[in-house]
């Protein structure tokens, strides 16, 4: 996995070891996105709109401990829509975040909605995706699920084929692989969160082999 990616994701999950209610919070997890990122000396960007001088966003780093935000041009943008979290120096980077619990609103697969970030992540350079999900919906992702009721998804293939068994996770701190998706290159590593001899979930990432993110 690329290098930066890997340094993003690695204080992203020292920074939610203890969050036990994770995968109940896209928010929560974009926040903590973007404090792993400034810890590393990134510039967040959040767009604010349009001016007279163009599309406009505001900048944010920290400084010996202090948020400090600034207004400017836009540096980055999707040629469509628009993604969770984006980096703009020195690492230029754009994630899109996706959780799902085992509980709650979210606690469905929706294949769908979860193939289109990996879609973009394989089309758009320098994308990258951040899964988080509770332990038993990380079965019906990676083809562990026992219970037959009702008939899987069509976009549900490629997460079957490509995300290992639940206990290959847990048994390696890091499991990295290389995979395709349609005429690309993806990079995938996965993470098992840990709450004492339990498994509390797992974190899935994915780019493009050939980002570089600068």
């Amino acid at each position: 996995m690329n290098p930066h990616l890997s340094q993003l994701i690695r204080s992203f999950i020292a920074r939610v070891s203890d969050e036990r209610l994770l995968a109940l919070s896209e928010g929560l997890i974009k926040v903590r996105c973007i404090e792993a990122g400034l810890s590393l000396g990134w510039t967040a960007q959040e767009g604010a709109g349009r001016s007279p001088i163009g599309d406009v966003a505001d900048f944010l780093t920290e400084k010996h401990g202090l948020l400090c935000w600034h207004r400017g041009p836009r540096r980055r943008r999707l040629q469509v829509g628009s993604s969770d979290v984006t980096f703009v120096s020195p690492v230029s980077m754009s994630l899109e975040i996706k959780a799902r619990p085992d509980f709650g609103t979210k606690a469905q697969a929706q294949f769908g909605e979860m193939q289109c970030d990996v879609e973009r992540a394989a089309t758009t350079p320098d994308t990258a995706f951040l899964f988080v999900f509770d332990p038993k919906i990380y079965l019906s992702f990676s083809g562990g699920k026992t219970e037959t009721r009702g008939r899987p998804a069509k976009a549900a293939d490629w997460f079957i084929r490509n995300f290992p068994p639940l206990n290959e996770v847990v048994a390696r701190e890091f499991l990295e692989s290389e995979v395709a998706y349609n005429d690309q290159r993806l990079s995938l590593a996965f993470w098992a969160r840990k709450e004492g001899n339990s498994v509390s979930g797992v974190i899935a990432v994915g780019a493009r082999v050939d980002s570089t993110f600068q």
